[in-house]
């Protein structure tokens, strides 16, 4: 009966529009949580692991050379040493590293590794700092500091490389999602459009018929 259709035709345009709701909602709701997780998991983190390796560069290592040029005073440098220590402890401590796997699992055991290294040196160069011997703290600094730094630093570098590549990664997913998601979408629509036709030429149909 032209009621029966009418009322299939209001079901299809309803299932359609509540299908292409849902759709778009998980669309939003994926694209919010990789977003989420590049930010939380590896903008914030790249951002604090260029902050930590900065700490070595341009405070420890850059304290040094300004000692031993005698354009920092010793307790100067001393100051910004604990500071600069402090500050990667934070940074470091503020990303658990226990949900890490595979290559960069490895990578994390290197950096602590040589954050145990350098420790020991930054131990030391304190201990230069507050005995003020400018020859000792040029040898120590050259044989024994500038190496261990170096060391740490590029260990910091593949690490930062390794979450680029895995934000990459997830960027990457994020679009076959998007991609998805939007051929559902058009196919849900178009499906709704034919079978809305079919429903309304098949009522008009019954309609003009004698």
């Amino acid at each position: 009966s032209v009621s029966f259709r009418l009322f299939l035709l209001v079901i299809c345009i309803s299932l359609v529009s509540v299908v292409v709701g849902l759709v778009g909602l998980r669309g939003m709701t994926q694209a919010i949580a990789s977003f989420n997780f590049v930010n939380t998991d590896h903008l914030v983190h790249l951002r604090d692991l260029k902050i930590i390796s900065d700490q070595y560069t341009l405070n420890i290592i850059d304290g040094t050379m300004k000692v031993r040029s005698r354009q920092m005073s010793w307790e100067d440098a001393q100051k910004r040493l604990a500071t600069a220590r402090q500050t990667v402890k934070e940074k470091w401590a503020a990303h658990p590293t226990d949900d890490f796997v595979g290559e960069e699992k490895k990578l994390v055991a290197k950096i602590e590794a040589s954050f145990d290294k350098v420790n020991t040196q930054l131990d030391q160069l304190n201990t230069l700092y507050t005995e003020q011997e400018r020859a000792d703290l040029a040898a120590f600094t050259d044989k024994q500091l500038y190496p261990a730094v170096e060391e740490l630093v590029e260990h910091l570098s593949e690490f930062i490389e390794a979450q680029l590549t895995e934000a990459n990664n997830e960027f990457m997913a994020a679009e076959d999602a998007f991609e998805l998601n939007r051929n559902l979408t058009i196919g849900l629509i178009v499906a709704g459009l034919l079978g809305g036709l079919w429903l309304a030429s098949s009522i008009i149909r019954s309609i003009t018929q004698p």
